[in-house]
């Protein structure tokens, strides 16, 4: 689940965006597969948020930090959206 212009960006910069599968009822990166996508050619990780929903954010820069590599989120899509609010993803 993502836009276009996210994934268009990449290509833009000369680097080649790898795509992964959502974690279930959240539409966003799942941090279970994500840390398996890390190679030493990644650059970012890079969480979209889409329908005002934020994915589960905890994992990812943990994950991140370990490689050594940003996280750039997209939330273009969940202006009014608070992260783990009553216990719920957003």
């Amino acid at each position: 689940m993502t836009y276009v212009a996210t994934v268009s960006v990449i290509g833009y910069s000369g680097a080649r965006p790898v795509l992964m599968d959502v974690e279930p009822g959240a539409y966003d990166i799942d941090p279970a597969k994500s840390e398996a996508a890390v190679t030493v050619r990644t650059k970012p990780i890079v969480p979209v948020h889409p329908h005002g929903r934020c994915g589960d954010m905890d994992p990812i820069p943990e994950i991140a930090g370990r490689y050594g590599v940003l996280v750039i989120q997209v939330a273009a899509q969940v202006h009014g959206a608070e992260y783990r609010k009553s216990g719920t993803k957003c």
